[in-house]
């Protein structure tokens, strides 16, 4: 009935707690735990061997010879779940109620008008204890397109979502999850989910992810320390809207969002011009004119750009 896609690198001292809230699962159908250790230097890929040996019946171990990176590792694995549904969940994250995925598989058995469900989720440190100051999001209820593009919202952390599995007999092009970016996959599947159809979010607290800032760890808050975030998020929204564009087309608000995107690249670039950002602004250029004659598209945008700076300005 349901995959459990477990991401996992450099988790040797989480991994047990995540595998753990997934056994202590109360339910009444078959699941299996689909796990990629991408390629990790510690103890992690013997952790999960003896997972695997203690659960042979639950167990499918995807173990990488080399990195892949987070989301081409997350994609792969969902190539080879099995499940009618797909429970996501990493492997420095973990579950605290035993019944979460029997309230979420039985909502969607219930409701076929809904792609997914996700749900509220608590926030811990290294140490498993609560944030202080800091708490999950989540909006109950019905979670649609429009609260994702207009509010800018996600309908749950990376751990509470379960959706139907779409990678059995895949009807559009899902590799984008590993192309938009070579870390985050979460705004990436948020887009395809809702690109088929509403998510339903529930306002129970089912699991807590670990909140982790600092040199040397493995997950997306410690790492974006070194990286240009901005520049990174331009490029990625950009990708999923022309992803959206060739595979289900675009509003008009999504056509004026490409030219927001557009004239972002422009401008990080003025503001602070480095090769990645120089690279970024090519590719978005490219993308959405079909040529590769960015100079010239850049030369059209800057009397706009400077239009707004100044009327700002004035404004101000």
């Amino acid at each position: 009935m349901v995959s459990v896609a477990v991401v996992t690198y450099k988790h040797e001292a989480y991994i047990r707690e995540a595998l753990d809230s997934i056994l202590m699962q109360q339910v009444n159908f078959l699941y299996e735990i689909v796990v990629g250790d991408d390629c990790s230097p510690d103890r992690t890929p013997e952790i999960l061997r003896e997972y695997a040996q203690r659960y042979p019946d639950r167990f499918v171990l995807l173990l990488r010879e080399k990195n892949m990176g987070a989301t081409a590792n997350s994609y792969d694995i969902k190539c080879h779940c099995r499940g009618r549904y797909i429970a996501q969940l990493e492997g420095d994250d973990f579950w605290t109620d035993p019944h979460k995925l029997q309230k979420q598989v039985d909502f969607l058995e219930a409701h076929p008008e809904y792609i997914g469900t996700a749900h509220m989720h608590n926030v811990v440190d290294e140490n498993s204890r609560p944030v202080p100051g800091v708490e999950g999001y989540c909006v109950p209820g019905p979670f649609t397109m429009a609260d994702y593009v207009v509010e800018g919202e996600l309908p749950g952390q990376t751990a509470t979502l379960v959706y139907r599995n779409i990678y059995l007999h895949p009807a559009h092009d899902y590799s984008i999850e590993a192309r938009a970016h070579d870390f985050r996959s979460d705004v990436t599947v948020t887009l395809i989910l809702l690109s088929l159809g509403n998510i339903y979010t529930f306002a129970d607290s089912m699991s807590s992810r670990r909140m982790v800032r600092k040199r040397g760890a493995s997950n997306w808050n410690s790492v974006s320390m070194t990286r240009d975030v901005q520049a990174e998020e331009c490029l990625l929204s950009e990708r999923l809207l022309c992803w959206r564009r060739d595979e289900f087309g675009l509003t008009e608000d999504g056509k004026a969002r490409m030219g927001m995107w557009e004239e972002n690249a422009l401008i990080l670039f003025v503001k602070h011009p480095t090769k990645k950002r120089l690279n970024v602004l090519k590719e978005v250029l490219r993308e959405i004119s079909g040529t590769c004659c960015w100079p010239l598209r850049c030369l059209r945008l800057i009397p706009g750009i400077l239009y707004k700076k100044v009327w700002k300005r004035e404004k101000n």
